[in-house]
């Protein structure tokens, strides 16, 4: 027998849920978006150092998830009013998707973007809805990603609104 086949590694997260880190439009960004009618400079005022995305990052580099639910609402300016342009709004789901595609080279078939209200109790809401159809072995290992401040909330709100009990 060869001991070198490789096998298969199951992952650890079959979905890993990742929250807005609450996107900027704002002309002193260091990151772009542009796609479709849109073209602006964001920050990311909560995580500058852009954490987030370099966990999911390396969570997909790792093989440790399968896939990223994208969960967000409206991008909003400094003066917190929502973009939109030609009728259609900024949503940070998508700004996300594109940066972690653009920049960090994520297939975008491993990312599934979620629209939802601009707070966590309707994020929790929208994603649960989103799952509800999966099956019990799938919804054990769905992971949430937040910052580290959040997390603890975020949990205590999906025990409160939904039956999906997402692993830290």
């Amino acid at each position: 027998m060869d001991n070198t086949t490789s096998q298969k590694r199951i992952p650890a997260y079959t979905a890993v849920i990742v929250f807005d880190p609450t996107i900027r439009e704002s002309p002193q960004g260091k990151l772009t978006y542009k796609e479709g009618v849109f073209e602006f400079k964001y920050q990311i005022p909560n995580d500058p150092y852009e954490f987030r995305y370099k966990a999911v990052k390396k969570l997909f580099d790792s093989g440790v998830a399968e896939r990223f639910i994208l969960v967000g609402g409206s991008v909003r300016n400094d003066n917190n009013e929502a973009i939109a342009r030609e009728g259609v709004e900024a949503l940070a789901c998508h700004v996300m998707k594109y940066t972690l595609t653009s920049k960090y080279e994520i297939p975008a078939a491993f990312l599934h973007t979620v629209s939802s209200p601009d707070n966590t109790i309707g994020n929790i809401t929208v994603v649960s809805e989103e799952l509800k159809t999966r099956d019990s072995q799938y919804l054990a290992r769905v992971g949430v990603l937040t910052n580290f401040y959040h997390l603890p909330r975020a949990l205590r709100l999906f025990h409160e609104h939904s039956m999906l009990r997402p692993i830290p």
